[in-house]
């Protein structure tokens, strides 16, 4: 057996189980950053919106702490990357009351100091 062998088979098992689970959820989930959304949106009206594309897994609309309103953003996790493509694809640039929505892939969370 070479080392390199030896290696890959000791990581594998000295990483945590949850690890490797998380990395086989984030391969079958689509996460979606969606921008230019309404101020007075709320979780459930961005969940209808997005359910018509497949089965939605997590809504988080991000809300403003001061004013308890929605910051006109939210990310949806779609179950599978083809029900996540269809919505991206079909929610892009699509006005929704008044205002052009922006759909994209949302890209990985940087690692670092965060504003507060």
């Amino acid at each position: 057996m070479s080392l390199v062998t030896l290696l890959a088979e000791f990581l594998a098992f000295s990483l945590p189980t949850k690890i490797l689970a998380d990395r086989r959820l984030m391969e079958r989930y689509m996460k979606l950053f969606i921008g230019g959304l309404p101020y007075d949106i709320n979780e459930a009206e961005v969940l209808e919106l997005f359910s018509k594309y497949g089965e939605v897994v997590n809504v988080n609309l991000v809300i403003d702490q001061f004013s308890g309103r929605s910051k006109g953003f939210a990310f949806v996790e779609m179950d599978t990357r083809s029900e996540g493509h269809r919505a991206m694809e079909t929610l892009n640039k699509m006005a929704y009351k008044n205002r052009e929505l922006v759909c994209n892939e949302a890209k990985p969370q940087k690692k670092g100091k965060r504003r507060r």
